[in-house]
């Protein structure tokens, strides 16, 4: 285990759950990676300003500065240097980025910020993590089955019990108004492969420190207003840590053939049927005692 910079983790040798998860998707995922970098967009951009905020206040400040959006020149009676006004004829606040403009952080996404900063600031379990939190963002190699494999916790903590937990912080949007809730999260921890990166998380973890006990998703919403959940993993008790090993070597299992391939297909079948879904069944069994004959 090493503690380096992001930049030089992302360029030493080993697969990482980011590369595993987009071929959960398909091969075609991680080609368009490999061929294009990981992209940047404003849900990642935010993203990273949390976890910097929180784990990296060094490298926050480093990376933003708060500052009012002002007029360039005159315009509509405001003179050149003039704070901007929102739609309430309040000034408008970004957070600058001092090295890449397209990392600005301003109108609905700074008040996501800030909205999300309060929320982890007024939750006292939250608090209690990060206050008590040692071993950020430290890195840690392995391989499995001759492949190398790493691996980049957020933080880890222990509790009252003095038990060891691995904290990873989440923020979660989407269209819901509440997509930390359990019922929306669940979704989003399948869909994005959440439990493959626990896995493999604990897993390699705690080949280092055997009294590892378990993993926790420090969940925020990137919503105005902003809510935190926090959800524990245990292995041995939950099917999560389960599915997330079956995935874990089903994604390692592509990524041998993914090696060999030339062609990367998005869809590995193209005809088959499709199943109802959970609420067009409910409808169905419903509606037969309705209409049935």
């Amino acid at each position: 285990m090493e503690y380096i910079t992001n930049e030089e983790y992302r360029v030493r040798e080993g697969v990482s759950s980011s590369v595993l998860k987009k071929l959960l998707i398909s091969d075609a995922h991680l080609q368009y990676v490999v061929d294009n970098g990981w992209q940047k967009t404003e849900a990642t951009t935010l993203g990273d300003a949390i976890h910097a905020y929180f784990l990296e206040s060094e490298r926050f400040e480093d990376m933003y500065t708060e500052e009012k959006e002002v007029y360039k020149k005159a315009y509509n009676g405001f003179a050149a240097g003039d704070a901007k006004l929102d739609d309430y004829g309040r000034p408008i606040i970004m957070l600058k980025h001092t090295h890449d403009s397209s990392m600005d952080i301003k109108g609905e996404q700074y008040r996501k910020f800030k909205y999300m900063v309060s929320a982890i600031e007024e939750c006292p379990e939250a608090m209690v993590m990060l206050n008590n939190r040692f071993n950020t963002e430290l890195s840690f190699f392995d391989s499995y089955k001759g492949i190398p494999i790493k691996v980049r916790c957020d933080f880890m903590y222990r509790d009252e019990y003095g038990r060891l937990w691995i904290v990873d912080i989440k923020t979660v949007g989407g269209t819901k108004e509440r997509p930390s809730d359990a019922k929306n999260f669940s979704r989003t921890m399948y869909e994005y492969g959440y439990d493959l990166q626990e896995y493999m998380y604990f897993e390699v973890i705690k080949k280092y420190i055997p009294d590892v006990y378990g993993f926790k998703f420090l969940c925020v919403d990137a919503k105005c207003p902003s809510g935190v959940k926090i959800y524990d993993i245990i292995p041995g008790e939950s099917e999560w840590h389960e599915l997330g090993g079956y995935r874990f070597k089903l994604a390692m299992d592509r990524y041998k053939k993914f090696k060999t391939r030339i062609i990367h297909p998005v869809y590995e079948r193209v005809a088959e049927t499709i199943n109802l879904s959970f609420d067009a069944a409910d409808a169905l069994v419903k509606l037969r005692e309705v209409y049935g004959e």
